[in-house]
């Protein structure tokens, strides 16, 4: 996630020493602070679950009203998504539940 001019105070807004202080990874670029929810790009895919605690943990650094996205998909309060399908189980090689 980045966060800079435009979209909020830099200055301000972004704490970077709590967010460091929280284990987020913060790289800082001029008035940009570049944060990794997770280590790995792949756990949005890999591990969801994982990613999504992560950046609910992230946005409970910031201001309540700074995202459009209140819930995490992952924190349970949601409905799980539909299956998402392997190539073998599009090309019909694999049955589907």
């Amino acid at each position: 996630m980045a966060y800079g001019p435009g979209y909020m105070n830099y200055r301000q807004d972004v704490d970077v020493a709590r967010i460091r202080a929280a284990g987020f990874s913060v790289e800082e670029k001029g008035a940009v602070a570049i944060i990794r929810v997770t280590d790995k790009l792949s756990d949005v895919v890999d591990d969801f679950a994982h990613f999504s605690r992560r950046r609910a943990e992230l946005k409970s650094l910031f201001r309540p009203d700074l995202f459009a996205i209140k819930h995490e998909p992952g924190s349970g309060d949601l409905l799980p998504g539909p299956k998402v399908l392997s190539a073998a189980e599009m090309r019909g090689e694999t049955e589907l539940p």
